[in-house]
């Protein structure tokens, strides 16, 4: 088979499929009304880091809701339960991901994206501090706040992974059972000894 620069085109038609399947966040409009100009500034970063590939793989933007990011510790909590002082601190900490994820974005960037940067800052400050005390919003947020899996299929199935599943579940489930065995019947060597606090007695 003919080779081209050290790879048979076959080898090269499997990472040209593997590569597709990789997915890119899509962008979607701020379901918040915000200013004309702060909705097409956050097309425009998308946009350009789009064209640059240099997405921030670390957090996850929900859906209309570009202005944050999430992980999956943030995104484990039940939004609908959050008092309003908890809300805001779940902003805060949502809105300082996006923040973070803006700037290694704009590491190599054009000329402009400090500028940009700045006016993200203060667009998404616009948006954050609506929002807590937005209970449709809030209620909005919460269907979205999700993290996706970063698995891809094409991937997964290069690598005969529906074949070593099956596999992997059988040896996990062989050691924690060995090792549920041991711990139900441990005995310890030594004699148990218990700590206490020393309390002091108040003066008279």
């Amino acid at each position: 088979m003919a080779r081209l620069n050290g790879f048979s085109p076959l080898v090269l038609l499997l990472l040209a499929i593997l590569a597709g399947c990789a997915a890119r966040p899509a962008f979607h409009s701020p379901v918040l009304a915000l200013p004309t100009p702060c909705e097409q500034q956050f097309e425009r970063w998308h946009s350009q880091v789009a064209t640059d590939g240099r997405f921030d793989a670390q957090d996850w933007s929900p859906p209309g809701f570009p202005y944050l990011r999430i992980d999956r510790l943030l995104a484990s909590f039940e939004l609908a339960d959050l008092s309003l002082a908890q809300r805001r601190d779940w902003l805060a900490h949502a809105h300082d991901k996006a923040q973070q994820g803006w700037h290694y974005e704009m590491q190599g960037g054009p000329a402009q994206a400090a500028q940009w940067l700045a006016k993200l800052r203060k667009c998404a400050g616009l948006a954050v501090a609506a929002l807590a005390d937005n209970d449709a919003l809030w209620r909005r947020l919460a269907s979205v706040a999700q993290v996706p899996d970063s698995y891809s299929t094409g991937a997964q199935i290069a690598g005969l992974y529906p074949l070593m599943v099956p596999i992997v579940d059988w040896r996990a489930g062989v050691t924690m059972g060995a090792l549920a065995q041991r711990f139900d019947h441990y005995t310890p060597r030594g004699r148990w000894q218990s700590y206490h606090l020393a309390v002091s007695e108040p003066k008279i």
